[in-house]
This record gives structure tokens, sequence and C-alpha cells, in this order.
């Protein structure tokens, strides 16, 4: 592979303060960021006593795997917007970079992030904790976002939203409804009987949300839409459990299946299910999917007297990020989501995989929630 200048890298890390060797390369004629490249032998890996150590002419070789798709959300960040191209489908094929000559950064506390860009943001010049703090609350680390040329100071500009979830596993799904009570106020009256139902609560990892229904009232569980058909006792004589029967509703019209929940017992479902992690939460949120089930992500940054990283709640909730499930692939290791709302058949499938978008030993470390951040937390997203 050819050569080429590095005029244009050199250019922005003077202008941002960033040791060249750390920058995606630009393509200056595109108007596109390629995926940064590792430095040669040392792929993700923090490092600060490697990275001082190394010699002054290094070659970073560019792997193409950038998010470079349109930018029709304004999002700031790594290729600018949330429907990332993925890897191998766009970005830099120019080959090798060669940066010989580059002096070293004075980086006082060896977090691997230079002095002059830690005053720029903010930042402690000798608290090389701060690396992997998150400052302004938009689930990644300020190492990794000034990596990606994205500002830690600004929930605003970061990478898309979506690079922050991880797959734990992938295994048989459980159905989401459960049956947890039946009031009936008059016995002849059905239309009054009131019927709960619950389901897992994405926004609080480990609890359950419920409705309370009315024989055929419609509701919607993660995306999908189900009536409640009916509810009776079960036994010859209407003497056992309560059992409520429900039906999913899909595009092409009502299931011909009814799914029998029992008051109190869980339901297994004949498919699969993907348990995703969001590796940008301050509690590490789980959730668990299916095909066609919708992701809300969102950001952390609270209100502030720092107006650099104050966000209201109003842009907080209008800056949430919604995916859905297309796809599901146990063989690969990997779940495939749409960015909602899906535009067209040609929308980018963005791939999440075990490993991720975000190399662990860039995830960001949370300090202690405050009592206004668990607030912001329990209720930011549900309103």
């Amino acid at each position: 592979m050819g050569k080429v200048s590095v005029t244009v890298v050199l250019s922005v890390a003077a202008a941002l303060g960033v040791s060249p060797v750390l920058l995606p390369c630009v393509q200056a004629a595109e108007g596109k960021i390629a995926a940064e490249a590792p430095v040669a032998g040392n792929e993700n890996a923090v490092d600060p006593e490697k990275d001082k150590a190394a010699e002054n002419t290094e070659a970073v070789s560019d792997n193409g795997s950038a998010d470079s798709a349109e930018n029709t959300d304004s999002e700031a960040g790594v290729g600018g917007d949330e429907n990332g191209a993925g890897d191998g489908e766009s970005g830099s094929k120019s080959g090798a970079v060669e940066v010989s000559a580059v002096p070293q950064k004075i980086d006082s506390d060896n977090d691997g992030i230079a002095d002059e860009v830690e005053e720029k943001f903010g930042l402690n010049i000798n608290d090389a904790s701060d690396a992997l703090q998150d400052t302004d609350g938009d689930g990644y680390s300020n190492i990794f976002e000034i990596e990606k040329l994205c500002s830690p100071a600004d929930p605003k500009h970061r990478p898309p939203l979506w690079w922050r979830l991880a797959l734990k596993e992938i295994r048989m799904a459980e159905f989401p409804l459960m049956l947890e009570s039946v009031t009936v106020p008059v016995a002849d009256d059905r239309s009054s009987w009131v019927v709960k139902i619950s389901y897992p609560d994405f926004y609080r990892p480990g609890k359950r949300a419920a409705d309370e229904l009315m024989i055929g009232s419609v509701f919607t569980v993660a995306n999908r839409r189900y009536r409640l058909e009916d509810v009776k006792k079960s036994g010859a004589d209407n003497s056992g459990e309560w059992v409520a029967a429900v039906r999913e509703l899909t595009a092409a019209g009502p299931g011909e299946e009814v799914i029998e929940l029992e008051l109190g017992k869980s339901v297994s479902a004949n498919e699969l299910c993907a348990v995703l992690i969001d590796t940008g939460h301050p509690a590490l949120r789980e959730c668990v999917v299916r095909v066609r089930d919708v992701v809300v992500l969102g950001l952390f940054a609270v209100e502030s007297d720092n107006e650099d990283i104050a966000l209201p709640v109003d842009e907080r909730r209008w800056q949430l990020r919604k995916y859905q499930v297309c796809g599901i692939d146990k063989e690969k290791m990997c779940v495939q989501l749409w960015q909602l709302p899906v535009k067209g058949k040609k929308d980018p499938v963005l791939e999440v995989t075990v490993q991720g978008k975000v190399p662990e030993n860039r995830r960001p470390v949370h300090k202690e929630k405050t009592e206004k951040v668990n607030e912001l937390l329990e209720n930011m997203e549900q309103k």
C-alpha cells in the first residue's frame, strides 16, 4: 500500500492539542472521518507508560471501520450520525500513514491525555482517574471521546449512542408478560374487572412495570402490541387460579396463538432473546430483547452551574435515541438494530457484538451517584 501525506492529520492534531498518533485518518476530499486506527501491536490497549515510551515514528493502520453515513439528525461525533454504516462499509482505503518526528506531549498524571488537552476541557492534570470518568454525562469516558475527536465537556458532541451497547448473551426467551392480579368490583359486570399485567422495566434493571387493563384493552410493551382477550378462573367449576388470555397483534393482523398467563407464573416463548448491556449507564443497565423489541438510550447529564455541560430536562429527552431489534444471530453472536424511525430499505443495519464499540478499558467508571442523578435515572425517560 502507498504512503500518504499526513498534513491533514497534523493540522487537526495541532488544533485539538491531541497527539497525532491517537487520531483517526481524515479524508478531506470526502469529508468523512474513518475509524480510529490502533497503534500497531497495541490494539485497544490503555497503557500510558507504553504510550510515553513509544518511538516518535509510528505506523498507524486504517481499519476502515468508521461510521460515516450522512448526518441526517445533526448528531455530532464520529461519523456524525447514529446510523453509522458499520464495520467494513466505508472508511479510508489509503493504507498506512507514517508519522515522523512527532514531539511527545506532557502527561503529568500518566492517564493517556496530554496536559494541554486536559486543561482545555477542564480536567485535572494531576488526577489520572478522570480519564475514565464521564464528565458530560453522555455515557462515554473522557479519554474515549477525546480519542474519537469529540468533546468530553459537551453531551451533545459525542459518538452515536448505540455504540454504548454490548452483547452479554443469547438464549431462549421468556414471554415478557405476567398476570399479577385480577380485581372484581362487580362479579356480573365483566367490563368493571381490572386486570394487572406486568412486564420488564427497561429503565429499572431487575424490576417490573405494570399496567391495569380492562378485558379487550390493547397495550404496547417493547414496541409489540397485545390485546387482553379474556380472563377467567381455571378448572371446570371456575374455582382455580386466575388465567388471562393475551393475543399479540402484528402488522398483518391478530396472531393465531393465544398466550395463557397463569397468576404469578412466567411463560416460555419459542424464540431467541438477547441480553444487551448499556456500558455507559451508571448502573450497567441490562435489557432482554427479542426481534422487533425497542431499545431506548438517553443521556445522564444533569442541570449544572457549569454552562458547558448543563442540559435541561426537555433537551435530554430530545436527545433520546430509539433502536429496534431487527435480527438476533446466535451463530455470529451479534444483534442487529435499526435506528427509529426507519426511513427506508437502505437504512444501515447496526451490529452489536460481545466486544461492543467501546473497549472495556475505555468504558466509563462512574463515581458514586448523587441523589440528583439517582432521581434522573429513575424518572427522566419515563415521563
